[in-house]
């Protein structure tokens, strides 16, 4: 239980820096807040695996891990087509921002 609510305190805490991210003036604020964007956003996938393990009772934990496991594939292949498309339609505020809105999802 602990870990669950550290990593979705964790997810909640990248929040603000990708949204400011979206808002930056200048190269030096975008750098900064995507880096602290990754660093605290990451940190709960090392945990991932125990998370689902306590969440999921043992018939159901096959499915789970496979919807986990399938995540580190979609990414890559969705990632830039999504960001491709809506770096070039809208900009780079709007990907920084549909990150924002993302991690307010999860």
């Amino acid at each position: 239980m602990v870990a669950r609510s550290s990593s979705l305190e964790l997810t909640a805490s990248s929040r603000p820096f990708s949204a400011g991210a979206a808002g930056a003036q200048n190269i030096q604020t975008l750098i900064i807040l995507c880096f602290f964007a990754g660093a605290f956003g990451s940190s709960p996938l090392t945990n991932a695996g125990g998370i689902i393990a306590d969440m999921f009772p043992a018939s159901q934990r096959g499915l789970a891990m496979s919807a986990f496991a399938a995540a580190p594939f979609m990414g890559p292949t969705l990632g830039p087509i999504v960001g491709g498309f809506l770096g070039k339609t809208e900009g780079w505020r709007w990907v920084e921002g549909l990150m924002a809105i993302f991690t307010r999802l999860l």
